[in-house]
């Protein structure tokens, strides 16, 4: 075991619970593990607190005799989430001590996981660029966000699991620029609460693992749920509705859904790009953390407001009704996030924002699950991701865990062991 301690990559879930399970390794030794990938976790800016002695309390406090779901897994947290007895920044220099965890925390906690830290993120969860975090392979390039330092501890093997936070692709955007797989759930998908939030309307929790199959069990794990549904029927949307997307991320979404082994039918609509609009007016008059930074100008009456709302329900319903009970297979990105060096100014970052959330804030509008699976990479060898819709998170999970198996990525530093 101790020759692929050091191997780079994410680790599988997967495969370190069935060594967990086996004794070829213990959790205080998987630990320590994931800390020795602390340092170069940190190159890339992922962690802005790392709590080794609560994560080796927490470790060697752990019965094997009663042993939970998750039991000895290295989680790491978005700073949006509280963790008991660690500040809550919210991506600023400082913030409050939370005083007890947050219920998705609890919730790790109980199935047996080690909390190991407090990830990187925007402040506030606003932007999408995760400031201080750098792609791992190509430094000059952001990897999107604001869950960007979640994403950068699963993809180096920093953390097994991390929690994340999605409002229009905070957790997808991050997963598939570093090659690893994202969750945005459902609304009340996983327990809220303890969370610093911009969108009460839009606003979902999310996991980061490896890949799709690690998070359908991590999902599993944690809410007890059984049901894993076969999707039979499967739907990509048609060029024109998505906007302006790379060729090579057109061509391997069309290939997962083919390699999901149901007929493909293609949606005329609705189009993407047209969510952009009014979901940010419903954002900007909403969320008292926007309202706090607009101008009074730029207040949106309650006519707009009431528009904007209406309109999202028009697309959120054609978008609902096309997909029924299948799933729908598209990019997750455009294209390639944007190296920093190209978003210096406020109308670059605007345009880049819109570029990197078009495929994804859709979903947060019309109530629908959404996973974004690693599935290949682009000619300068940037990770591709696949994102798949569906109406809940069994049928998006068994998707995402399906299209794994298809895409065959590489696997996990530790051998497997049945």
């Amino acid at each position: 075991m101790n020759n692929h301690l050091h191997e780079p990559g994410p680790l599988s879930l997967r495969t370190v619970q069935r060594a967990l399970a086996a004794d070829q390794i213990s959790p205080p030794e998987l630990l320590e593990r994931c800390l020795a990938r602390m340092p170069e976790a940190q190159r890339s800016g992922a962690f802005v607190t790392i709590d080794e002695n609560g994560a080796r309390k927490a470790a060697a406090a752990l019965d094997p005799r009663r042993r939970g779901a998750l039991y000895g897994i290295p989680c790491a947290v978005k700073d949006l989430v509280d963790v008991d007895g660690l500040p809550t920044a919210a991506g600023r220099t400082s913030g409050p001590v939370a005083r007890e965890d947050a219920p998705i925390v609890s919730m790790l906690r109980a199935a047996g996981a080690i909390i190991v830290g407090k990830t990187r993120t925007d402040e506030l969860g606003l932007a999408t660029f995760t400031p201080g975090t750098h792609d791992p392979h190509d430094p000059g390039r952001s990897i999107g966000g604001s869950s960007g330092g979640s994403a950068i501890a699963v993809a180096l093997g920093a953390a097994v699991l991390a929690v994340a936070t999605d409002t229009a692709g905070s957790a997808r955007i991050p997963a598939a620029a570093c090659g690893v797989a994202g969750l945005c759930a459902s609304a009340g998908g996983l327990p809220g609460g303890g969370t610093v939030q911009l969108s009460a309307r839009f606003d979902r929790l999310g996991l980061i693992a490896a890949d799709g199959a690690d998070l359908a069990l991590a999902w599993r794990q944690l809410t007890g749920s059984s049901h894993v549904p076969t999707p039979t029927e499967i739907y990509t949307l048609a060029p024109g509705s998505l906007g302006r997307v790379d060729a090579e991320r057109l061509a391997a979404a069309d290939a997962a859904a083919h390699a999901l082994g149901a007929k493909v039918t293609e949606l005329a609509g609705p189009p993407l790009p047209l969510f952009g609009a009014p979901r940010a007016i419903v954002i900007d008059a909403e969320s008292p953390i926007v309202r706090r930074q607009l101008e009074t100008g730029r207040a949106h009456t309650a006519e707009d407001v009431a528009a904007a709302q209406q309109r999202l329900d028009e697309l959120g319903g054609q978008l609902r009704a096309g997909i029924g009970s299948g799933v729908l297979v598209l990019p997750t990105l455009a294209g390639v996030p944007p190296r920093w060096d190209e978003i210096t100014e406020i109308d670059d970052q605007s345009r880049a924002l819109g570029r990197l959330t078009r495929l994804c804030a859709p979903f947060n509008s019309s109530g629908l699950v959404a996973v974004s699976v690693p599935w290949s990479t682009d000619a300068a060898g940037h990770p591709i991701g696949v994102q798949v819709a569906a109406a809940s998170e069994a049928l998006a999970l068994s998707a995402a865990a399906a299209l794994r198996t298809a895409s065959q990525p590489r696997q996990s530093g530790f051998p497997r062991t049945g």
